[in-house]
């Protein structure tokens, strides 16, 4: 992506992003086909939604299900937001940065194993699968992630994540 590219892309985000009322609208998703760092793409628009407080940053590019802890970085360098993980890693409270999840395992035979070998990854699978995304209130939001058949010499398809994020 070229600096202009990369300029008028945080120029409509942060016109977007800037014009949110979070006492409405307590909650702020964000979609795209690849993140920070697929394709050699850089941390830059990671860190800069992270500005504006997005909740959850949903994904595809990789053939593949992931889901990261809340994750940005400094210095091109990975920084976890460890403090709001549980300890089963199914629940993440108030959160600093935005999480990120990989949902492109459906409709290509394509995998991508070495998209697996992160070692902040919280999950990571190359079944065929879906998710369901439910804003439930103000504090409460979950995502539930479940395989359906599993890729030629993949795992066993009951394959399954489910994550809430909690604000308080």
């Amino acid at each position: 992506m070229s600096a202009d590219q990369l300029a008028a892309q945080q120029a409509f985000v942060t016109k977007d992003l800037t014009a949110v009322d979070r006492s409405v609208t307590p909650w702020v998703v964000a979609f795209s086909h690849k993140a920070y760092m697929m394709d050699q793409t850089t941390w830059a628009m990671h860190d800069f939604i992270s500005t504006f407080k997005v909740d959850w940053w949903f994904v595809g590019h990789w053939h593949q299900y992931t889901r990261y802890p809340p994750i940005s970085s400094l210095n091109n360098k990975v920084v976890i937001d460890s403090a709001s993980i549980s300890a089963d890693k199914s629940v993440y409270t108030n959160p600093l940065y935005p999480t990120l999840v990989v949902t492109g395992a459906p409709g290509d035979i394509e995998v991508n194993p070495e998209g697996c070998n992160e070692e902040w990854q919280i999950y990571c699978n190359s079944n065929y699968g879906f998710g369901f995304f439910t804003i439930f209130n103000s504090t409460h939001s979950h995502w539930f992630w479940n395989t359906t058949i599993p890729v030629k010499g993949g795992n066993d398809p009951t394959f399954s994540d489910s994550l809430w994020i909690i604000k308080q």
